[in-house]
């Protein structure tokens, strides 16, 4: 196994709390370059250092962090709390592969 994979193995052995979306039902937004964006995940933080995975696209349209950290704040919807924010990121990466699988892109 290279360290990619292993790098996101790790990533989902840390995860702490599984994702709140249900990734078959995502919007899909169409990119300027002609894609599609599903989750188009950010990173946060919590107080306990905890990576945080949250989407960018909400409600049919990409939003911005703070419209998309107020979003989180506001329902709790998420795409995974891992042990660390590399985790997150590792996972993130996985996810955004896996949705590209899924839509074709």
């Amino acid at each position: 196994m290279d360290f990619e994979n292993k790098a996101k193995t790790k990533a989902l052995e840390s995860l702490v709390q599984q994702g709140t979306i249900d990734l078959t039902k995502r919007p899909k937004v169409r990119n300027p370059d002609g894609s599609y964006s599903t989750v188009r995940t950010m990173t946060i933080t919590d107080d306990q250092g905890r990576g945080i995975n949250i989407p960018t696209v909400i409600d049919d349209r990409v939003v911005d962090p703070k419209e998309a950290i107020e979003h989180f704040k506001r329902t709790k919807q998420h795409l995974g709390v891992y042990k660390t924010q590399q985790d997150a990121l590792n996972a993130a990466q996985k996810l955004h592969e896996d949705q590209e699988k899924m839509y074709g892109q």
